[in-house]
């Protein structure tokens, strides 16, 4: 079993090479697409490697924002019911005041449209 260290592929020999030792090693150190692109560029099976690994990581990022945007309409539901909750029981007093005032108008008004007939 050969080894190769990914940081020193300065210190390969002719045979690390030759067993595309160094390639390897330069595919697993490649930090961006272009760079795993431009190094699978002759080699259709690590090519097709590749986007299926792009594949796969791009659908774990929609998976991520689609779980990210499901959590932040949660935490504003919540945040929502819980501001409707605090609101109603501030105002509560208030909300019996008026809705006592608006039975009582609305008495009056049908006493004044029996009146009126």
């Amino acid at each position: 079993m050969n080894m190769l260290q990914l940081n020193h592929t300065d210190l390969a020999t002719q045979e690390d090479v030759r067993n595309n030792l160094v390639y390897w090693a330069d595919l697993f150190k490649a930090t961006t697409w272009e760079e795993f692109k431009n190094l699978a560029k002759n080699h259709p099976d690590i090519e097709e490697v590749g986007n299926l690994i792009f594949e796969l990581n791009y659908d774990n990022q929609a998976k991520e924002l689609l779980e990210g945007q499901r959590r932040y309409r949660e935490q504003m539901n919540s945040q929502y019911t819980a501001g409707y909750t605090d609101a109603e029981e501030k105002y509560e007093n208030e909300i019996v005041k008026l809705q006592a005032e608006l039975k009582t108008l609305q008495e009056e008004l049908e006493k004044y449209k029996s009146t009126n007939k």
